[in-house]
């Protein structure tokens, strides 16, 4: 496998290039990233929302869904990475770099002696690093959006790439499930997470 995507055990993973954010760029971008994310690859139908980030001349299109509950996963991830990027800041040695992370798993039945058990098995993983810098007095504005601009870019460019991969899927869509946590860089720790269930097309 190479450096951006890799076969687990279990499921696939996807890494996108590491995002440089100053503070003031932190949630619009990940949500646009995550979103992206969601959209192009979340197994339920959704109808198409153009969408566009608009903070401090950053004047960037995309498109995500509909869905008002992956709308409350995304805030949901982007919160939990704005705590553990707050928490970090008061340790001894502040830790900027965090990894974002979106995992789809697949409920599954299993019948035994003792009755059913029910299990969730990941088949798909992408991860996010992402290092939230400080706001520049130094440099340029223009030259910072036009940096965080192509950042979006290329992330987008990536998303696209990898949903193309699609052997991996699971063959039932009935019970398809996602969560968006933050991990800590150099750590296997989940802070928290955020779920959805789906059961066919209605919520579960």
């Amino acid at each position: 496998a190479d450096a951006w995507q890799v076969v687990m055990a279990n499921h696939q993973q996807f890494t996108l290039s590491e995002l440089h954010l100053e503070v003031r760029f932190l949630r619009k971008c990940m949500g646009c990233v995550l979103h992206s994310i969601l959209f192009n690859r979340y197994l339920r139908s959704t109808v198409p929302v153009r969408d566009t980030i608009d903070t401090d001349q950053l004047d960037f299109l995309y498109v995500r869904g509909s869905d008002p509950q992956v709308a409350v996963a995304v805030e949901q991830g982007i919160e939990e990475l704005c705590t553990v990027i707050r928490e970090a800041q008061t340790q001894a040695t502040p830790q900027r770099k965090q990894i974002v992370v979106v995992r789809f798993m697949e409920k599954t039945v299993e019948k035994g002696m003792l009755g059913e058990k029910v299990k969730e098995v990941p088949f798909e993983e992408w991860r996010i690093p992402v290092e939230c810098l400080p706001e520049s007095s130094l440099r340029k504005s223009q030259e910072v959006v036009d940096q965080v601009r192509n950042q979006l870019r290329t992330a987008l460019r990536e998303i696209l790439e990898h949903v193309k991969h699609t052997k991996h899927l699971p063959l039932s869509l009935r019970s398809v499930s996602f969560k968006v946590y933050t991990e800590k860089a150099g750590g296997t720790g989940i802070k928290g997470f955020f779920k959805v269930f789906f059961t066919g097309t209605d919520l579960a």
